[in-house]
């Protein structure tokens, strides 16, 4: 075993806060320039790649441009056949327009009383106000049933259950 005898033979080590003395280790220094040469090849590396043509730039760009007007395509596409498909169906539902008033009418003259337009728009309401009415009938009708169900089903539960005195009659009886 070698003995150690000057203060250059030792080294401190802070091991996360546990610090203390070891025997000064020769390899420390070769570890530490192998450490600098991999360091200095790795940023060699990195700067080997961050170099790219002008040519290679645009060839990249020019790919992620095409992938993106694709994609949009496409997209657009999608938005033109729903745009088409939700107009055919607005068509097929909608009523036939009606004539406006105004545009499409003859011109009225003063001395004519012109009153078929209000007169079908009276008919309209009038015939609206009987719907209302027979189906408010209708609904009141409907609650009233269900009032006497519910009712019937209550009675029917409370006709189930007997006072605690007859439950003591019946027992009492049936025994003797």
């Amino acid at each position: 075993m070698k003995v150690l005898a000057s203060e250059q033979d030792w080294q401190i080590v802070d091991d996360d806060g546990f610090v203390y003395k070891r025997a000064r280790r020769e390899e420390a220094a070769a570890i530490e320039k192998v450490r600098e040469i991999e360091e200095e090849e790795e940023e060699e590396d990195e700067d080997e790649l961050d170099v790219v043509s002008p040519q290679e730039l645009l060839a990249q760009r020019r790919e992620l441009l095409l992938k993106k007007k694709e994609m949009y395509a496409t997209e657009l596409r999608l938005w033109d056949e729903l745009l088409s498909r939700q107009e055919e169906i607005n068509a097929a539902t909608l009523p036939p327009s009606l004539p406006s008033a105004v545009t499409d009418s003859p011109a009225i003259m003063l001395g004519e009383p012109h009153y078929e337009p209000y007169e079908e728009l009276l008919q309209e309401i009038q015939d609206l106000e009987f719907f209302i009415q027979k189906y408010t009938s209708f609904c009141e009708r409907a609650e009233d049933m269900v009032m006497l169900l519910n009712e019937k089903i209550k009675n029917h539960r409370l006709q189930q259950l007997r006072s605690p005195r007859q439950i003591f009659l019946e027992t009492t009886t049936s025994a003797d």
